[in-house]
């Protein structure tokens, strides 16, 4: 999915609640940092604790401005993803191969829902 998403044109970035500092251990660890223009996490002093901080902190380094956010959309498997997204204006993609469920990402408001990486690569591309 990353592979055929970055072959496409698609910049992508993370937005995850883990520090941002470990974030980039383990995109490297997994030898996926290359796929990212940006890798965005929660700061260790608590000034970007939660995910709807993160996601604004990785919208503003990836210098999007406001007439953009129409094109980003958020990929998530959980619900504080999904409102990190409502949060920031920004759409939604609830994955299933992650920890969430459909019943939680549904009633979290997920713009759209998606079983596969491939699904999510066919629809994005």
């Amino acid at each position: 999915m990353l592979e055929g998403l970055k072959a496409a044109g698609r910049k992508m970035a993370v937005a995850t609640g883990k520090p941002e500092n470990q974030a980039k251990i383990v995109t490297d660890y997994f030898k996926i940092s290359s796929y990212f223009e940006f890798i965005g996490g929660s700061s260790l002093d608590d000034t970007r604790s939660t995910k709807s901080q993160v996601i604004a902190h990785t919208i503003k380094n990836c210098s999007i401005n406001d007439s953009k956010l129409s094109k980003i959309i958020m990929i998530g498997d959980r619900q504080n993803d999904i409102q990190g997204a409502k949060d920031n204006k920004i759409d939604s993609l609830g994955i299933l191969w992650g920890y969430g469920t459909k019943t939680e990402l549904t009633t979290a408001g997920a713009n759209y829902i998606f079983q596969t990486p491939q699904e999510v690569l066919k629809a994005l591309v």
